[in-house]
């Protein structure tokens, strides 16, 4: 595996594994982030906050003209923003993801990586898909546009146990 540190040496700009080239600081996503997502998904069948808040802006190589420069552009932006995180195919698999939070930020990364993408002449169509946590997720919580953020727990109420008498029959 192949890893590049950032200047300060704290987390790993780019590394390899066997089908994708991560890249992207993630200043703001907790360690093990998705780990704890996947683990709660295919334990408890059910979606966290961070599988509602998870979105990937989808890049593929048929809509650019540089597949190369794309990835080039994408390691500038990393060194650049701290919160750019990613990766692209390996081999067959000539796709780009970009993670982000919220719909909000999704829709922030989305703009500013079409605009910068447009002016260096690297665009083929004006579309970049998005989705939203895993597709092996769909699976188990259905289509990702009909998954919900877990309903917040009403606060405890306080009240004295009541003995409830029946009869047995």
């Amino acid at each position: 595996m192949k890893i590049e540190r950032d200047p300060s040496g704290k987390r790993p700009l780019r590394y390899d594994t066997k089908f994708w080239s991560h890249f992207g600081h993630g200043d703001g996503w907790s360690y093990g982030r998705c780990n704890r997502c996947v683990e709660h998904v295919y334990t408890t069948h059910t979606a966290s906050e961070d599988t509602v808040n998870c979105w990937k802006i989808l890049i593929f190589e048929d809509a650019v003209t540089d597949f190369e420069g794309v990835k080039r552009y994408l390691m500038e932006r990393a060194e650049e923003d701290k919160e750019i995180l990613g990766k692209w195919g390996r081999g067959q698999n000539s796709l780009a993801v970009i993670y982000t939070k919220s719909e909000l930020d999704r829709d922030r990364v989305k703009a500013s990586i079409y605009r910068d993408l447009k002016q260096r002449g690297l665009l083929k169509s004006g579309y970049f898909p998005y989705r939203r946590g895993c597709k092996s997720f769909e699976k188990i919580l259905g289509p990702w546009r009909d998954w919900e953020a877990p309903k917040q727990k009403p606060e405890a109420i306080e009240t004295s146990p009541q003995l409830v008498e029946y009869e047995e029959d």
